[in-house]
């Protein structure tokens, strides 16, 4: 296995001591250290099994050693580092455990929330989708993984906003940063993922389009549950990244069709509108 170091030779933005008075700085610090860290973690910037220097990252920061070490143990907690005293930091290897707790977790949330928008049509949503599906065509044909990714997200985002409910969004990123990170790494230069994942959007938004709710949440359940039919070829490509033992694939059912229905009755909805572009 090769192991890399993540130091200050990897173009970290210095951070701007002055952005906040001597009480708040502290806070600033780890905080930016943190979502920085965090990010390139999910992003697969950095891969599983790098190990982090703490002295290298304080360098590239232009920061101490005491906000670096603080933001650690902050991702620690979220088990995506693991610090092993005396001797140093990591990125934590992908427990599948992880990421089918965090897939159910988004789950029960999206659909969820696309029930609750059944209640109340709106057909801008249905626009809006489109518009972020034009997007990721062009991400396709620009062969852009990392651009598809994140309209993928603005979709999503925008499915949560079905619900009414502004926070929502935010709570189903918090919890799905072990499913990202084998999202990113499937996507990587993996173009005919892309497509099908287009695809299964473009037959979600035109589900909408028509008021055809229980075809919209048997499509998102499917899209979603996606994740499990490629592990196994991640796994097999880069065994490395992974925890050794790979737990049993989750037995779901279908209580979250139910809890999907307890929202909406009729299953069908009224939300005219334009249909998906390409």
């Amino acid at each position: 296995m090769i192991v890399r170091f993540f130091s200050e030779t990897q173009g970290m933005p210095q951070i701007n001591r002055n952005a906040t008075g001597p009480g708040g700085q502290r806070h600033l610090l780890r905080n930016r250290v943190y979502c920085d860290v965090r990010g390139r973690i999910v992003s697969g910037d950095l891969s599983p099994g790098d190990q982090i220097s703490i002295e290298g990252v304080a360098t590239g920061y232009g920061v101490s050693r005491t906000p670096v070490r603080e933001a650690l143990l902050q991702l620690a907690e979220e088990e995506l580092v693991v610090i092993v005293p005396q001797v140093g930091a990591s990125v934590s290897l992908v427990d599948l455990r992880k990421v089918y707790e965090a897939q159910f977790v988004r789950e029960v949330l999206e659909r969820a929330c696309l029930a609750a928008g059944a209640k109340v049509p709106n057909p801008d949503i249905v626009v809006s989708l489109s518009k972020a599906l034009r997007a990721q065509r062009a991400a396709i044909r620009e062969r852009e993984s990392a651009e598809f990714y994140r309209c993928d997200e603005v979709f999503h985002n925008l499915l949560c906003s079905m619900s009414g409910h502004s926070g929502i969004s935010k709570i189903t990123n918090s919890a799905r940063a072990h499913l990202d990170r084998l999202r990113q790494l499937s996507l990587r230069n993996n173009f005919g993922l892309m497509e099908a994942l287009y695809g299964e959007h473009r037959i979600l938004v035109e589900a909408l389009g028509r008021g055809d709710f229980a075809k919209a949440d048997q499509t998102l359940r499917d899209h979603l549950r996606r994740i499990f039919r490629y592990t196994d070829e991640l796994r097999q490509r880069h065994p490395e990244f992974f925890v050794e033992q790979a737990p049993e694939l989750p037995a779901l059912g279908d209580a979250v069709t139910e809890l999907s229905r307890s929202y909406s009755s009729p299953e069908t909805m009224s939300c005219p509108t334009r249909a998906a572009g390409n």
